[in-house]
């Protein structure tokens, strides 16, 4: 038996179907809610987080697949099931662009009875061994990643080491003991594992799981750490001439330009522009020590020259690690301890990309296997060991609309990048209905919205400190 109330959400405008399947799955001790369109069943699969969604194709405001789409962007959403369902004239289209399990109606209850007992019992298991505690964690000084991956890779273990330095992060992906990805900020693959090889210092931790859905390192284990430790040794000799903390690297004015190898081009091209070592680095696809090797052999040729310049101080933190503990905590009320915690800050802006180019000025991250999109996340930001923003823009505009409360339940505020009509009435909703914060990117901010408790700022870092701060009971 469960251990708790397993929760149904039902997305049908047919409420003979809804009347019969609730009646048979309350008999077998389910808690039903239902919604008769794709805004309220979004609204309700935030706010009830059931155990499975059922959503008929006929269901108005949003189709299926942006539903799962949706829901796949939310951390409190992203791993709820949903069945498709489809009245026997739609099952052939369905099959074709359902996102996921699809079912026919009229049903035969008894099928659908078991294959959602089935979806339950798998969706239960999967949160059991989310819950587990991680079976290996330690720091790195005391067990040094090739260490832990020949340890792992001896047990034949599935699943993903994560390591924290800082603010920094890094991860392997392993099946059956042998690396077959890694991801360390921009880089993945091979360059990554070799990077994330050469950290000192840190903490680890392993968490079994399911394998990786992509393969992109192909080497054995043994294989990988011989290499890995060459790379290593011969990237920290070309660091010690090519990389200082002011140096900066050019084109060379009047330099006759010769035949060079296709990543020697690419470097040469991007060093139109003054460019730091570790700026080509992560900017270079190729691996780290074939990106040195081409600028040594380019400045070797005259290519390339060094600019000594003054390095720019390093930015401050977004948040002080007090802020950070106190947003944290607010994220946290109410909901299980997790070692890591996303908060949503909300964009009202014209479109996705005038929403990425109102944060340009932040070292985003962008959402893992996900493209810049119309709605939903459309960027990620680190600013703490362990708290992760995620910026989701907003549908304004009346087609908008139903969409609004179940975007902006759970969002720390509202960042307004443009001051139209259709993203001030938005703004209202958002101050009104969900009492959050707002905050405009601009020189002024209009009477209505000061009026609300908004406040105008210049940047977007400083737009963003308010909105936090604010949602953590930090603000003046």
């Amino acid at each position: 038996m469960p251990s708790s109330i397993r929760k149904v959400l039902i997305a049908d405008p047919d409420l003979a179907s809804v009347r019969a399947l609730t009646r048979a799955l309350r008999q077998r001790g389910c808690q039903v809610y239902s919604a008769r369109d794709g805004a309220r069943a979004l609204e309700l699969a935030v706010l009830r987080s059931p155990d499975l969604v059922l959503f008929d194709r006929s269901c108005a405001v949003l189709e299926a697949r942006t539903f799962v789409d949706i829901l796949r962007t939310n951390p409190r959403t992203d791993t709820i099931p949903v069945i498709v369902t489809a009245s026997a004239e739609e099952v052939d289209e369905a099959m074709r662009d359902a996102p996921g399990a699809l079912l026919r109606k009229p049903y035969n209850l008894d099928e659908v009875l078991a294959h959602i007992d089935d979806l339950l019992a798998r969706a239960e298991r999967a949160r059991s061994d989310a819950a587990e505690p991680q079976e290996i964690e330690g720091a790195l000084a005391q067990l040094a990643l090739p260490d832990l991956l020949q340890t792992l890779a001896l047990g034949r273990r599935t699943g993903r080491v994560t390591l924290r330095r800082g603010v920094e992060r890094g991860e392997v992906e392993l099946v059956e003991g042998r690396a077959v990805d890694a991801r360390s900020g921009p880089a993945e693959g091979e360059k990554a594992l070799f990077r994330l090889l050469g950290w000192a210092d840190g903490t680890f931790s392993f968490q079994p799981g399911p394998p990786a859905a992509e393969a992109r390192i192909g080497r054995g284990t043994d294989e990988l750490l011989l290499e890995g430790a060459r790379q290593i040794d011969e990237c920290r000799r070309l660091l010690d001439i090519l990389a200082t903390a002011a140096t900066r690297w050019v084109q060379t004015p009047g330099a006759a330009l010769r035949a060079v190898p296709p990543l020697a081009r690419e470097l040469l091209a991007r060093l139109e522009s003054p460019r730091s070592v570790p700026e080509l680095l992560d900017a270079v696809e190729g691996p780290d020590l074939a990106v040195l090797q081409g600028l040594a052999m380019l400045h070797g040729e005259g290519l390339i020259e060094p600019v000594d310049e003054d390095a720019p101080p390093a930015p401050e933190p977004l948040l002080s690690a007090a802020e950070a503990h106190a947003i944290r905590a607010r994220a946290q009320r109410g909901r299980p301890p997790s070692r890591g915690q996303v908060v949503k800050v909300l964009l009202g802006a014209r479109d996705a990309s005038a929403a990425r180019e109102a944060l340009a000025m932040l070292p985003l991250l962008a959402p893992e296997g996900v493209q810049a999109q119309a709605l939903g996340t459309v960027a990620e930001l680190e600013v703490a060991d362990g708290l992760v923003l995620h910026f989701c823009i907003v549908p304004s505009g009346e087609l908008g609309r139903p969409l609004w409360r179940p975007f902006t339940i759970d969002g720390a505020g509202l960042v307004l990048a443009d001051l139209g009509p259709q993203t001030l009435a938005l703004a209202r909703f958002v101050a009104d209905e969900q009492h959050a914060t707002l905050a405009v990117l601009g020189e002024t901010c209009p009477d209505e919205l000061a009026r609300r408790g908004a406040t105008a700022h210049h940047g977007a870092r400083e737009a963003i400190r308010a909105v936090l701060l604010s949602y953590a009971g930090l603000a003046a």
